[in-house]
């Protein structure tokens, strides 16, 4: 591969990354208002039945995760690209 060919496509490289990186920040400040509904809604939850809703801990703590690593991502911390890119992270 000639220089002119790498620079070529280091240049493709980095803006794929940037694209990637818009659009995971779009997502994220969307993502923040699943989050506070969810903690919200298991807020009430835990008022009434006395007891954390388990199915949205759960989801809650996935959520978490996702957020972590698309906050690593974009401020490329981290090369690996969060959901959907890669698997839903577990609990």
């Amino acid at each position: 591969m000639t220089e002119a060919e790498t620079i070529s496509t280091e240049k493709g490289r980095d803006w794929a990354r940037a694209g990637l990186t818009v659009l995971f920040l779009i997502l994220y400040g969307a993502v923040q208002w699943v989050f506070g509904a969810i903690v919200f809604i298991q807020l009430v939850w835990f008022l009434v039945a006395k007891e954390p809703n388990p199915h949205l801990a759960r989801f809650g703590a996935s959520l978490g995760r996702w957020l972590n690593g698309t906050a690593s991502y974009v401020f490329m911390a981290s090369e690996e690209k969060p959901f959907p890119w890669s698997a839903w992270p577990s609990a």
